[in-house]
């Protein structure tokens, strides 16, 4: 009798295993794979992506990121423009190391050349270590490309769910930056679409747009050559063909080109943009000259921006709460600013305002630095 049960018993468990249930490896198997291997299991998507152009799209980074979930990983982008899969067993590795107790967490960031960074992560008594590990690809296959293994420095993880942990460097250095900053928490999806639509193409690079509080009735000190590299790229899809200002040549650009640019997206009289900038009547040209050494920006580390919270308003616009997270300063929010943007017919929209919300936690903006005058222009470049 007791062996008849034991027949059935493994009769079950055989017909358990091949039921089409997910049977694969536990999560702790899978951070144990080899780099490579773990690049090996998204070949396909990798493969694809490079015959068809579309690498560092955002579809291809998602596509690889839920791949590794699936395979058990906790997975995230590099850029945190993708929620984390497994984001669960993250979340409980960042409360027991905020606690002190002992903990390990293998996270990959994908980057947008198809490879990723592993890191493995293990805490102990309000410290963090952290192991570091490269992998790209050559001509078709992944490559592992050494380790850097240090004791952060200084880490934490925010109340917004960010991971931020940092590798000490010496005053004075200026390479990389050591700071890693890691979304553990989901973001809303609709956020995020908002963000990519309206935010992210001109962000907070080197120039003023949602540093300045202005709007359609006061254009204040928004700085339009600011935002006419960025706002032209997205009118066009390609760059503006100027050079970076070694020499300080200046361009003089035809009305019609410059003025189409910012009537796109705003809602401006051209005698007000005329007002703004250098327009000269007889030639019927905007002078624009382009940053330079003297004026490119007094660091490379720059926020990111995040929408967090967005309202649709009675007049058909939408109001944008928008976080400016600051990896090389541990901030999940360096300052935060509603911008108002005004949805058009076939996707198009229209900047309407810019307001930074005052808080006495609010980030000196010091990767900013405004364009050079006149007279410091012609101090570096004249003859």
């Amino acid at each position: 009798m007791k062996k008849a049960i034991l027949v059935i018993v493994f009769l079950l468990l055989a017909m358990a295993g091949c039921s089409g249930k997910n049977t694969k490896d536990s999560p702790k198997e899978h951070a144990d794979k080899k780099p490579v291997e773990i690049a090996k299991g998204y070949q396909d998507i990798y493969d694809k992506a490079c015959e068809d152009g579309k690498l560092d799209d955002l579809a291809t980074i998602r596509q690889i990121v839920e791949r590794l979930g699936e395979d058990g990983l906790v997975a995230v982008d590099a850029k945190n423009l993708v929620d984390m899969e497994n984001a669960s067993q993250a979340e409980a590795f960042c409360k027991r190391a905020s606690e002190g107790k002992e903990a390990a967490q293998t996270i990959i960031a994908v980057k947008d050349d198809g490879g990723f960074i592993r890191y493995d992560l293990q805490a102990l008594d309000g410290t963090l270590k952290v192991r570091q590990g490269y992998v790209t690809w050559s001509k078709g296959e992944p490559v592992e490309k050494g380790t850097d293994e240090y004791q952060a420095y200084a880490w934490s993880y925010s109340s917004k769910g960010y991971l931020f942990f940092e590798k000490y460097q010496p005053p004075g250095y200026d390479g990389f930056s050591g700071h890693t900053a890691i979304r553990v928490k989901p973001l809303d999806q609709d956020c995020r679409e908002l963000n990519q639509k309206y935010i992210i193409p001109v962000g907070y690079y080197l120039n003023n747009l949602f540093l300045e509080d202005w709007s359609e009735n006061d254009y204040g000190d928004l700085n339009f050559y600011d935002i006419f590299e960025p706002m032209y790229q997205m009118k066009y899809g390609k760059r503006l063909d100027v050079e970076f200002a070694f020499t300080g040549k200046t361009y003089n650009v035809p009305e019609k080109e410059f003025e189409d640019v910012f009537l796109t997206f705003f809602q401006i009289d051209p005698a007000m943009l005329r007002q703004k900038t250098t327009y000269d009547e007889v030639s019927h040209t905007y002078q624009y000259r382009p940053r330079g050494m003297f004026d490119f920006g007094s660091t490379p580390d720059i926020p990111y921006p995040e929408v967090v919270a967005y309202e649709a308003q009675e007049n058909g616009t939408i109001k944008l709460v928008v976080d400016a997270v600051w990896p090389d300063r541990n901030m999940d929010k360096a300052y935060s600013h509603e911008v108002v943007v005004r949805p058009l017919d076939g996707g198009r929209f229209q900047y309407v305002s810019n307001h930074v919300i005052d808080s006495e936690d609010n980030a000196e903006p010091i990767w900013y630095r405004e364009r050079l005058s006149d007279e410091k222009w012609d101090e570096y470049y004249g003859d």
